[in-house]
């Protein structure tokens, strides 16, 4: 069996025709290939032998409107590198965040605001791994819309964000690092 080269995550049936699912991940594991894998199954006695490397989890056909999703959003969001806040949020649409007591609110890059039940600190340590970082103990900005970084302000969408003091190198490093790693 051949794999396409641009593989990122398989849905699979332990039990299929003509090679079973727990074959199908040897072969790419033996193949070195980088592809997350979700199994749909209804043989709980065969998730042990299942079990590998890139197994992302297991998802029981009796549940499988209820729980493929769920396990879909995770895959994607490894191999896509953002973060779904809700089922309304998605991290790359927001522009950055401001906290307002136990509220965040959320400024998108569409002009329009969501206001999220969370703190600022939940939210950072969701988000450092797809291009958010705080700039002042109030904000997190999305290196992603930077349009330009100062001193003491980072601008996005117009909208200048204060860097406090304590922030500034962290959050200059941060961005020339983005603007490196893009190509920018």
């Amino acid at each position: 069996m051949n794999f396409p080269k641009h593989l990122e995550i398989l849905i699979l049936d332990i039990e299929m025709p003509e090679m079973g699912g727990i074959e199908v991940k040897n072969r790419l594991q033996r193949l070195k290939r980088d592809v997350i894998i979700i199994y749909v199954t209804s043989h709980d006695e065969m998730m042990r032998e299942a079990f590998g490397l890139n197994v992302l989890g297991f998802v029981k056909k009796e549940y499988m409107q209820r729980d493929l999703p769920v396990m879909l959003i995770s895959a994607l969001e490894m191999v896509g590198n953002f973060v779904i806040l809700r089922d309304d949020i998605d991290s790359r649409e927001i522009a950055y965040i401001h906290t307002e007591q136990v509220y965040c609110r959320l400024f998108l890059i569409d002009g329009t605001e969501k206001v999220l039940r969370a703190s600022l600190k939940e939210l950072e340590s969701k988000l450092a791994d797809v291009g958010f970082i705080r700039a002042h103990r109030s904000y997190l900005v999305n290196l992603q819309y930077v349009e330009g970084i100062d001193d003491s302000m980072v601008c996005i969408l117009k909208r200048k964000i204060p860097i406090s003091v304590r922030k500034r190198f962290k959050v200059q490093r941060a961005y020339e690092t983005f603007i490196g790693a893009k190509g920018l």
